[in-house]
């Protein structure tokens, strides 16, 4: 598959008139189950897209001027399937399938009708309706009308993918990491993605063995995780033309990915965007960068988070214990987890690269700050390894260290540091995918003195890899201004590349990241 900088790159050199912002809209119809079917393309004054990395299923809206009284004349009863078709301009025309957001041949399912008012143009007398069309992935329908009440035995991909397939009924594309260890599990009539999520928790990868690997042989993060994952998530992304995204079950952080993308900003944070103006203004025009550095330059950003520690540290953030009980043999186990030592025996989950805090000391030494309890009857049950085929004793439980520093990792992971950015409509863009940021040295910058020992904990704590965990896509296709625009969430993983790479100084600094404008 194509990378977003590699289709970008395309798209410029495709011979089309591409400017950041454009779009097309190439299906956009309402099918009725009676029949009726209605293309909707010329009603449209926006689209809403949603990919959420803790949701499971896409989900949006269409801000409709309807002058045909569709909602009557259909009728519109919030049950019909959505055909639904955009891309980046350009996309098609440079040849990436993989930019075009397609669903044509899995439709989404309108659900809800709102916000519906008599409007007008422009000051003027109208007679049309205004009104919002919400939507949202068919699977997530059909989970809230089915439950579940059996038994499973086997590894926990192999039960995602029946679930998924068997009871969901998908035909969307599935990206299911192999998992280990034969679980006995028991769903006790419960809804569909209820059972998933608790499966998620269990899932633990094959054991890893190689470093992951940057470009041309380097490596991507100067601490490299070589045990396994258990870190998973199961979320849904959005439907290319190449039949790509679908369904995920998958660690959050696959080390293997190595970014391609690599945001950039101007010099201060701001919540009312961005400076367009000259470099004497503080910015950059866009004439004078290439197509793919201004797809990738913010147009604003805001900073979420930069750490709650309160927050993280009841949850299990810094350190935890869990207390497992045996009504079988009365006896119990206790495990702890700690921030520091997970940092040093990275056995389960990638916990990061470089510590949050330079002295975390302080919140990793009381393991009663988060305690989970768990009991087992379970004695003399048979588990046969996927690995070695070997059989062991008792069924394979999740390791407490385990569980814990899966709590731990997605602390670190989605709960700390999150920024978000707006950038030109980018469809080719989905949740999960790995970025760097290239966020201001603020003050530093400025030149204000008795910053400058803090110069490297600051890029410690931002300028690393990002994961992409919220992607919101809104097309306006009315108005004076037509334009397609990218809302992205990133949460900071704390890895660092680990290697020098090539300078780019167009926006007035030297980068630490890889150069994408060469």
């Amino acid at each position: 598959m194509t990378s977003v900088v590699e289709a970008l790159t395309k798209i410029q050199k495709s011979g089309e008139e591409v400017s950041p912002t454009t779009f097309k809209i190439t299906e956009a119809t309402i099918h009725h189950g009676s029949g009726f079917e209605y293309p909707i393309g010329n009603l449209i004054y926006a689209v809403n897209f949603f990919e959420d990395i803790e949701t499971v299923g896409v989900t949006g809206w269409l801000d409709m001027y309807d002058n045909v009284n569709l909602i009557q004349g259909g009728p519109i009863i919030g049950h019909e399937l959505l055909y639904l078709r955009f891309e980046t301009a350009g996309a098609t025309e440079a040849g990436v399938p993989e930019f075009a957001v397609d669903y044509t041949k899995h439709p989404l399912m309108l659900y809800k009708i709102e916000e519906l008012i008599a409007g007008s143009v422009d000051g003027r007398n109208s007679n049309f309706l205004e009104y919002r069309l919400h939507f949202c992935s068919t699977e997530m329908l059909r989970n809230d009308r089915i439950r579940l009440s059996r038994t499973y035995q086997g590894v926990v991909s192999d039960i995602v993918t029946d679930v998924l397939k068997n009871h969901l009924e998908t035909t969307k594309p599935l990206d299911i990491q192999e998992t280990v260890d034969i679980h006995h599990f028991i769903a006790p009539n419960i809804r569909p993605y209820h059972l998933i999520s608790d499966l998620v928790s269990k899932a633990q990868s094959m054991p890893l063995k190689k470093s992951a690997g940057g470009p041309k042989g380097k490596t991507a993060s100067s601490t490299i995780f070589k045990g396994r994952h258990n870190d998973f998530l199961f979320y849904e992304t959005a439907i290319r033309e190449d039949n790509s995204g679908g369904f995920k079950f998958k660690p959050a952080l696959d080390k293997s990915d190595f970014p391609s993308l690599s945001f950039t900003t101007g010099t201060s944070p701001t919540t009312t965007g961005m400076d367009e103006g000259g470099p004497e203004s503080g910015g950059v025009s866009p004439d004078t960068i290439g197509y793919p550095a201004q797809m990738q330059r913010a147009l604003n950003y805001d900073f979420i988070d930069l750490g709650n520690k309160y927050d993280t540290i009841p949850t299990g953030g810094w350190s935890g214990k869990h207390i497992r009980h045996n009504g079988v043999t009365k006896s119990y186990a206790i495990s702890e987890s700690n921030y520091l030592k997970a940092l040093e025996h990275q056995r389960y989950s990638y916990v990061s690269a470089t510590p949050t805090y330079n002295s975390p000391r302080g919140v990793t030494e009381w393991p009663d700050s988060h305690v989970r309890f768990t009991s087992s009857s379970a004695q003399t049950d048979s588990n046969i390894n996927k690995v070695n085929k070997r059989v062991d004793y008792p069924w394979r439980i999740m390791a407490p260290s385990a569980s814990l520093n899966r709590i731990m990792q997605l602390n670190h992971l989605l709960g700390m540091q999150r920024i978000e950015i707006t950038v030109p409509g980018m469809s080719g863009l989905s949740v999960g995918e790995l970025a760097f940021a290239d966020l201001p040295d603020v003050g530093l910058a400025a030149g204000q003195p008795g910053l400058e020992g803090s110069k490297i904990l600051w890029e410690n704590r931002l300028d690393n890899v990002w994961l992409v965990t919220k992607v919101a896509h809104r097309l306006v296709t009315g108005g004076e201004n037509p334009q397609y625009l990218t809302r992205i969430e990133l949460a900071n993983t704390m890895s660092s590349t680990g290697q020098v790479l090539t300078d780019y100084t167009q926006f007035g600094r030297t980068s630490p990241h890889a150069s994408i404008f060469t």
